[in-house]
């Protein structure tokens, strides 16, 4: 023991000196790149970037200081530099969207501003099969102007002229550039449909376009990109039209639950036919062309496929565009058929006629607002509807979240209520405040005081929130399923056909939200009240 005391001293020693200096580097880095941060965001970016580089050399290990430090170094007229830190990204990696097809496309910029054609076009084709998000940010960036010239800058960035082509070949062109994006940017383009397959749907779209009819034509495009299989993957008409009417897929059936002041007779009569055709006959026929992360989305969406007439005529239907018959039933048995107008202006407005409310139901109290609480003293409860992830102006989230909290403890709430049956996504980063102030309160989270009311509508961001509480509290769901998955493919990428002028979405993102073997297609109520 005694013969390596000293050995153990001197090392204690020598451990020592070496905390007190890296404590001393490490407090000199951190210095650093604050002050680089605060100088880029003053827009100094020749100052920021000796501080990025004073970091750098002392810690080179930050994939986003190295990021900060490509930002500024070529907003300084420091290509190379910029360069070698774009390297650095790529082998570390930082926080951020699409970082590798981001950093290849700055790369590409830098070398097209040093005239580097060759390697532009490199960094850039790379930037591409990274999935590089935006279209419109690539056709119309100054830093490629080098590019233009070449033959290929045309088919790169689907610039070509769409006036000067025929009918046929608009469509054609249309549904090339939509199944180049959704292939190229989607996070899992072939998991339910493979490579082979997906050529086979396109070309049979193809050969088809000369003789369908415009809404034929979009109607299978719809098909083809609900085969990717979620639910913010997505096509929509130019123009999209349907009756100034509300519906929701009730126990019993379809119903209308608001309505346009000119109809406002219809609230609470029940859908049994469109075009004299059941409903039920048509579900099936929209059915394939509806994104979804899993059923729920079929069953939130169906009724306003089969009362939209662009669809419906797609299908194969007769139906008139701007005008849409529906058979409707009254409490009483009695039935009419209505000849509604369709119009492009279909959404709720306050003034709109609604089903008769109960005030004491809580669930359809606010609706219209994204967040909102109520105490409810004989429960000791806390009822919190969460609709948007979103901010109102006049109180956003994290304000909102102080308050809320405030009002928990004021009153020794003993339970909370958190309805987000309605909320249907938004920003996943701005429910980060709600998610801390109630995992503080961990009386909340235990022991059944902690109920998640659900529903079809709770999808993408909302769904992310409440993937984070049942994986991390004691909560009770009520209610019906989620409409999306624990862990889901996600995001909503816009893209834009030039020739029908149809738009979309697709998703680049994959949310890991819950345990990596969480296959669960939603996540079920322990007390299930699907509506009635």
């Amino acid at each position: 023991m005694h013969i390596f005391q000293p050995f153990t001293i001197a090392g204690c020693l020598l451990a020592s000196i070496t905390c007190f200096a890296q404590g001393t580097q490490a407090k000199q880095y951190g210095d650093l790149r604050d002050k680089g941060f605060e100088a880029q965001g003053k827009g100094k970016n020749e100052e920021a970037r000796k501080y990025f580089k004073s970091a750098l050399d002392i810690n080179s290990d930050d994939g986003q200081v190295w990021v900060a430090y490509a930002q500024t170094a070529s907003r300084s007229g420091e290509p190379d530099e910029a360069l070698k830190a774009i390297q650095k990204v790529l082998e570390l990696g930082s926080f951020g969207a699409k970082v590798t097809a981001v950093a290849y496309f700055e790369a590409a910029c830098i070398y097209a501003r040093k005239e580097d054609s060759k390697n532009a076009w490199k960094n850039l084709d790379l930037a591409m099969s990274s999935g590089f998000r935006s279209l419109s940010q690539l056709q119309k960036e100054p830093r490629l102007e080098l590019l233009h010239k070449d033959s290929k800058w045309e088919e790169v960035t689907a610039t070509k002229d769409v006036s000067k082509m025929s009918r046929t070949e608009g469509w054609k062109y249309d549904l090339w550039l939509l199944d180049r994006e959704l292939r190229r940017i989607h996070f899992a383009p072939y998991k339910y449909v493979n490579q082979k397959d997906r050529a086979v749907m396109i070309r049979k779209i193809d050969g088809g376009i000369s003789s369908w009819s415009d809404e034929k034509i979009l109607v299978e495009m719809m098909r083809y990109v609900a085969s990717f299989g979620d639910g913010h993957t997505r096509l929509s008409f130019p123009k999209v039209i349907r009756p100034r009417l509300q519906f929701f897929h009730f126990n019993e059936g379809i119903y209308v639950t608001a309505a346009h002041s000119d109809h406002r007779s219809l609230v609470g009569k029940r859908l049994i036919e469109v075009e004299g055709k059941p409903v039920e006959s048509l579900f099936p026929m929209v059915e394939p062309l509806i994104p979804r992360d899993n059923k729920q989305g079929v069953k939130g969406l169906t009724p306003f496929f089969i009362t939209n007439p662009s669809i419906l005529k797609g299908l194969g239907l007769k139906v008139e565009i701007d005008k849409i018959n529906l058979t409707l039933q009254a409490e009483d048995g009695t039935k009419e058929i209505v000849a509604m107008p369709c119009s492009a202006d279909f959404q709720p407005k306050p003034d709109w006629a609604v089903m008769p409310r109960n005030a004491e139901i809580l669930a359809l109290k606010n609706r219209s607002k994204n967040y909102w609480f109520e105490y409810l003293p004989e429960q000791k409860a806390m009822y919190f509807q969460y609709n948007s992830i979103a901010n109102e102006k006049e109180e956003p989230i994290d304000k909102f979240a102080k308050r809320l909290f405030q009002e928990i403890d004021d009153k020794k709430v003993e339970k909370l209520i958190v309805d987000i049956r309605w909320n249907g996504g938004g920003n996943t980063f701005l429910s980060q405040p709600l998610f801390a102030g109630i995992m503080a309160r961990p009386k909340l989270t235990q022991n059944g005081n902690l109920y998640i009311i659900t529903g079809r509508n709770t999808f993408s961001a909302a769904q992310n929130f409440t993937t984070d509480l049942s994986r991390s509290t004691e909560a009770i769901f009520v209610g019906e399923p989620t409409g999306s998955r624990p862990n889901f493919v996600g995001e909503s990428i816009p893209y834009a056909l030039p020739y029908s002028k149809a738009t979309g979405t697709v998703s680049d993102l994959y949310w890991q939200r819950s345990w990596p073997m969480d296959d669960r297609m939603w996540i079920a109520p322990d007390l299930p009240a699907p509506p009635s």
